[in-house]
């Protein structure tokens, strides 16, 4: 899914996207992070949506229905949950416990 491993004959392999990952620390690994997270349909769906709300903002059942229509055989809150990891390691968004919305950064809109 991200391009770091191939697996052929149940033998797992780095590919250079993996070995580079490795290699690179801090923003230069966020953005590779980023880089490929914005390569899956889930994760630019659910951009072009923040980009297109409010402030850039939308609350948490939104984004729920928007990711249980994407993968309705899924459990939606673990999906939820998934997503809003892999998205925070890529800095792609701030999610505001508080009030249980989900803010765009600046720097993530394509």
């Amino acid at each position: 899914m991200l391009n770091f491993i191939e697996i052929s004959h149940k033998i797992v392999t780095l590919t250079e996207a993996g070995k580079k990952y490795l290699t690179v620390r801090g923003h230069e690994r966020k953005n590779l992070w980023k880089d490929r997270l914005l390569t899956i349909p889930l994760f630019i769906k659910t951009q072009q949506f923040l980009q297109e709300a409010p402030h850039r903002t939308a609350n948490k059942e939104q984004l729920l229905q928007l990711l249980m229509k994407a993968v309705p055989h899924q459990d939606g809150q673990k999906q939820f949950n998934l997503w809003m990891n892999w998205g925070r390691r890529g800095d792609l968004f701030v999610y505001h416990s508080k009030t249980k919305e989900i803010t765009a950064k600046e720097s993530s809109i394509q």
